[in-house]
């Protein structure tokens, strides 16, 4: 027996799925204790209509009431609107949950998810948005169908038949707004920069870099492999698997942790194999941008931010970067570069107390090699200091790392190393960045993790300022393989990012000046390309005609009337021969009337049912034509 449901109980269905599709949207962005009120009022409002009792309006707008003040009280903040926002609509959402659904209060409502999926739109640019719309947009038209159709039809049951037509309605309508909004965005004229930057930010990231660099609290943020910034657009010849990402410089050392203080002064002159590349970053929240060593110029795309060069060739910008955000980068591929320093004192900086073992140290190595850089490396490699991703917790942690533990991470060899060198009278600072990139095979470009940040050392030794890394080069081991699955998924958002997010104008240019070669292209080969084109309509026909067959009904009665050459009028049961009738065709045909005008439909025994009598029928008429024809040669 067929379980069929009223139109008013479909559109309840759809509204409560919609409801919580929106709720969870909105959480997906930023979760709020205030989101219980609404999801406590939609609970309610399910319950009701589930056993359709439904609470006084004088209730219902007692609580309407009391959820807004309590909403309004706990989180209304003219600095962060956005959030108050989310608040809101949660909550009204769940307050028209309570009512009975009424045609306006269903509109009503898809205005309330609409105001919903900006928020979300605003705050995420997440290709994982593209498809919260795509859903959308399809049970918002269902909704609205649906609605629309309760209006004549009343209580009246819809059956399976029902439910696919308004199925493929939705469908059609769905992929129709999708074409014109794809038209729409591809064609419309694009905008340089952003009419408002909201700067509410994309997907928030925790990222291995740091302004700041503590050894003794060192954290395993290397095993996170959350994407940093991908690097695409390259012009040049590098191997940015070995490539050093500079962020910041820090110079001033308190005996326990690094930070920036100065800017080092003096003519510069920069020589190199010249690059340029494009860097796509995730939010940061800080003003720092990333850049090969060493950059020497900058420019943001899409945004009113201002990235500028420091005198320490790292990139720095006027505001904190809260959205995905695509720069190029201009940089001389070198590890070194000259300069007269002005200000050398500010990087021979040391602690008011260092433990005399240290210091006894940088003598020593002083005697060691005329080069006191080289002193420095050869010790770290002739003493076997190891690395690990963590250090030791300690209260003296260098001369522990130095003499005790003798294995560490980055921060614990930069530090160290800057340290050694200051004490041997060369001015150092320690650097924070990023060292090496994944390559992406799917999208041909290369991406940066947390799990490759990294610290090392700048030293001013003869007129120039050299990179000097001590961490042992076998650490590389140490940072987490990435997956197939991983590759693939960084890839589809990055084509999402490029495609979508930084679409610009000079993209859009570029795209319909391809166009319009592939059209002339083809044009011109049209003669080979038709006839490809034709083979493969013709095999994707019979491909289609053969598997709707094996699920319609409609396209078996229509093979039928194809092969007794008769029009759909006139074939029936009466009007073939009386071989063919009782032989499969009659059956059919009765349960074909039945899935066409039946609001009930068929169940799936009379589908199978129908199956095996097409297939009599088609045998019936096989055997017929032979036994006509051999009649007709006796």
């Amino acid at each position: 027996m067929n379980k069929n449901i009223s139109i008013h109980g479909l559109l309840k269905i759809l509204i409560y799925i919609s409801i919580v599709f929106s709720i969870l949207s909105i959480s997906l962005v930023s979760f709020s204790p205030i989101f219980f009120i609404g999801i406590v009022l939609v609970f309610i409002g399910i319950i009701q209509d589930f056993k359709s009792k439904y609470l006084p309006r004088i209730v219902v707008n007692t609580i309407a009431v009391i959820s807004v003040v309590i909403v309004f009280a706990t989180s209304f903040n003219i600095t962060a609107l956005f959030d108050f926002a989310k608040n809101i609509i949660v909550t009204f959402l769940g307050i028209k949950s309570l009512e009975k659904k009424q045609p306006r209060d269903v509109y009503q409502i898809l205005i309330l998810e609409t105001m919903g999926m900006g928020i979300v739109g605003v705050a995420t640019t997440d290709i994982k948005f593209f498809a919260m719309v795509i859903f959308w947009i399809l049970i918002s038209i269902f909704i609205f169908l649906t609605t629309n159709i309760s209006k004549s039809l009343k209580d009246e049951k819809l059956s399976k038949y029902h439910i696919k037509m308004m199925s493929y309605t939705v469908g059609a309508i769905s992929f129709g707004t999708i074409l014109i909004g794809l038209f729409i965005f591809l064609m419309i004229p694009r905008i340089q920069s952003p009419l408002i930057n909201i700067g509410i930010g994309g997907i928030s990231n925790t990222v291995g870099f740091s302004n700041t660099l503590s050894p003794s609290n060192a954290t395993n943020v290397l095993e996170n492999t959350a994407t940093v910034f991908r690097i695409f657009n390259i012009k040049g010849n590098i191997n940015l698997q070995d490539a050093y990402f500079i962020g910041d410089t820090l110079d001033y050392f308190n005996g326990v942790s690094w930070t920036h203080k100065h800017r080092a002064r003096g003519s510069k002159l920069l020589t190199g194999k010249k690059i340029s590349y494009d860097i796509m970053i995730e939010p940061s929240y800080d003003n720092t941008l990333f850049g090969i060593l060493f950059p020497y110029n900058v420019k943001i795309y899409k945004s009113r931010a201002i990235a500028h060069i420091t005198d320490d060739y790292t990139i720095r910008t006027d505001k904190p970067i809260v959205n995905r955000t695509v720069y190029r980068v201009w940089s001389y591929y070198t590890k070194d570069y000259k300069q007269t320093l002005e200000n050398p004192k500010d990087f021979l900086q040391l602690p008011n107390s260092i433990d005399p073992s240290i210091v006894k140290l940088a003598n020593f190595l002083k005697t060691q090699n005329q080069n006191p850089i080289k002193a420095v490396e050869d010790y770290f490699k002739s003493e076997h200091f190891a690395y690990s991703l963590s250090n030791k917790a300690s209260k003296n942690f260098l001369y522990d790392f130095l003499f005790k533990y003798k294995v560490g991470n980055c921060e614990a060899y930069a530090s160290s190393t800057a340290l050694l060198l200051r004490l041997m009278g060369i001015p150092a600072r320690v650097v924070v960045g990023f060292h090496g990139a994944f390559y992406n095979k799917d999208g041909h470009y290369y991406f940066v993790t947390n799990s490759l940040a990294h610290s090392w050392v700048e030293a001013y030794y003869k007129g120039m300022w050299q990179t000097v890394d001590t961490t042992p080069t076998d650490y590389t081991a140490t940072i987490p393989k990435l997956s197939k699955l991983r590759m693939f998924l960084d890839y589809i958002n990055y084509l999402w990012d490029i495609n979508v997010v930084y679409y610009s104008s000079a993209r859009q240019k570029y795209l319909l000046e391809s166009a319009f070669k592939n059209i002339k292209h083809i044009a011109e080969k049209g003669t080979t390309y038709l006839f490809y084109i034709s083979i493969f309509t013709i095999v994707l026909y019979f491909a289609f005609k053969k598997i709707r067959l094996m699920f319609s009904i409609k396209a078996m009665y229509k093979d039928i009337c194809e092969k007794l050459k008769m029009d759909c009028i006139q074939c029936t049961p009466e009007n073939v021969p009386e071989f063919i009738a009782e032989n499969g065709f009659k059956n059919f045909f009765n349960i074909y009337i039945k899935a066409k005008y039946s609001k009930y439909g068929i169940d799936k025994k009379e589908t199978t049912l129908a199956k095996a009598y097409y297939k009599d029928t088609l045998r019936a008429i096989k055997e017929f034509k032979n036994g006509y024809y051999q009649h007709l040669n006796q």
